[in-house]
């Protein structure tokens, strides 16, 4: 037999349940162990008027069904908790369930969350230091990004931050892009690493980049480091290790790269395929061209503005452009320098939003630049043509020594004198005849710039000497032959200054061939 207080208890429940069924009298009893016979159409718990159905705990709402459907909370279901708790809806997963699952199987949201506050709107954090897997993981299986952040401020669309691990790790196994970040004003992808490897690190398995940096309007790639050591100091490294390390595109009416400073490098080359060529012809006056330019030597502006050009300091040497320009126009181009360009950008956070960066003033400061490495080929055709002039200029002066040399001999046979000229061209002039036991060699190496050896042959009996002269004829060196028959003389480069010689054989006063030789320093 039941008690008063079971049957108040009951009378409770099926009064509650007659009211959510909207008949007062007539609607089925629901009971607490459960119920048999209904049907979906029929029976339910809710309202049939525009009420919202509201589910309280301590009188206080947990969980409202609203009327419409979609109102007040976004959705078909709101929670609200009371007031004093941190959270409306706390859900516990065991060991074999996760903790929630939404499906959308159309074009709406799986999961829709607005805040106005301060704080994020969604947090989520795995406090396991051994934990393997990611805090957040989200998958795309189409072309769709798997996580997509828009900033319609001037904050971060997506912010990782990480101790040790990965703030931010994006993964395409097709087509799509790991990591991508857009931005209007602000930053489109922000890394930062305190004693990670790398704040952005970008990885390829294939032929697609590991990094892409796109800018319509600002900079596709601004990397600043603070550091000062050789492991910590580099804003960018690029190492490959079986291709180029870096590649470098530009527009043809820009310099592909600008360095604000000095550069070094271990090696360099420029591309001079004739394959890459047309339109190939030799040009000429090489000399008249170098006799035109004007060296000169300066010193660099390093005030106001052109500060921030950051030009080498003290004395230099070279040309002036506008020079240049009016001998050889091609060699000069005009740039512009931004003074903006020169201003190190940095990132601040407040309220734990990036601030927006401020554009910094501007100046532009117009300049011509000299292409410095294509002034060599005309140093080298110059150099070509001094070359021959001094070459004809040689020749001419062998003729007309020969021409001395001849008259001389003439004089001192008409005369009966004895005398020796120094002046000859090679062994097969007419200044003498060798006799059949005595030889003159070409000096070794010739021409010379340390010592040089003369070989020579002569008769056993009588006197021998070997005389050097100069282009003017005078008699700058003499070796006495004591050795007979064969033998040789060494004359060592530091005894004579660097020239043109000639050297000559005498037996027994009267010279028998000479030859000539040269010494270069």
């Amino acid at each position: 037999m039941k008690t008063i207080k079971q049957i108040l208890k009951a009378t409770v429940v099926t009064a509650i349940v007659c009211i959510a069924s909207g008949n007062n009298t007539n609607a089925q009893d629901w009971t607490t162990t459960g119920n048999t016979g209904t049907s979906p159409i029929t029976n339910f718990i809710g309202t049939k008027d525009a009420v919202d159905l509201v589910v309280k705990t301590q009188n206080a709402e947990r969980m409202r069904i609203s009327s419409a459907g979609n109102t007040t909370f976004k959705g078909a279901v709101g929670v609200r908790g009371a007031v004093n708790t941190l959270y409306a809806l706390t859900i516990n997963a065991s060991s074999r369930y996760g903790g929630i699952i939404v499906t959308d199987p159309v074009n709406n949201y799986a999961f829709y969350s607005v805040k106005t506050g301060n704080n994020p709107s969604i947090y989520v954090e795995n406090t396991s230091q051994v934990a393997i897997g990611s805090v957040l993981k989200s998958i795309s299986h189409s072309s769709a990004s798997a996580i997509e952040g828009i900033n319609s401020y001037s904050g971060t669309g997506v912010s990782g931050s990480s101790y040790f691990g990965t703030g931010v790790r994006g993964s395409d196994g097709a087509g799509g892009d790991g990591v991508k970040g857009v931005s209007t004003s602000g930053f489109g992808t922000v890394g930062s690493t305190t004693e990670g490897y790398a704040g952005v690190y970008g990885f390829s398995g294939g032929e697609a980049d590991g990094v892409f940096a796109n800018s319509t309007g600002g900079i596709g790639i601004d990397a600043v480091s603070s550091g000062s050591s050789l492991n910590s100091g580099y804003a960018g490294k690029f190492i490959s290790e079986n291709y180029r390390g870096i590649y470098v595109s530009g527009s043809p009416l820009w310099y592909t790269a600008y360095f604000n400073g000095d550069i070094y490098s271990t090696g360099s080359y420029l591309g001079s395929d004739a394959k890459l060529k047309k339109n190939i012809k030799d040009f000429g006056n090489a000399m008249d061209i170098i006799n035109s330019l004007k060296p000169k030597n300066y010193e660099y502006k390093n005030d106001g503005s052109y500060a921030k050009m950051n030009l080498p300091k003290g004395t230099h040497y070279g040309l002036i452009a506008q020079d240049i320009e009016k001998i050889l126009p091609n060699l000069v181009k005009t740039e512009t320098f931004e003074t903006r360009d020169a201003v190190t950008k940095k990132i601040t956070t407040e309220n734990g939003k990036v601030v927006k960066p401020v554009k910094a003033e501007n100046e532009s400061i117009d300049f011509k630049a000299v292409n410095y490495t294509e002034l060599i080929p005309v140093m080298i055709k110059a150099m070509q043509e001094q070359s021959k002039i001094i070459e004809d200029q040689q020749t001419a002066m062998m003729a007309q020594n020969e021409k001395i040399e001849t008259l001389t001999l003439l004089v001192n046979k008409l005369t009966g004198s004895n005398a020796i000229s120094a002046n000859a061209e090679n062994a097969s002039n007419t200044a003498g005849i060798i006799p059949g036991n005595a030889a003159l060699e070409q000096n070794a190496p010739n021409p010379f710039s340390s010592n040089t050896t003369i070989r020579y042959k002569v008769p056993a009996t009588g006197s021998a000497t070997i005389i050097i002269a100069n282009t003017a004829g005078n008699i700058v060196k003499t070796f006495s032959l004591t050795a007979k028959d064969n033998g040789s003389v060494t004359l060592h480069a530091n005894e004579l200054a660097a020239g043109t010689y000639y050297y000559s054989l005498i037996i027994d006063g009267k010279k028998t061939a000479s030859k000539k030789m040269i010494l270069i320093k």
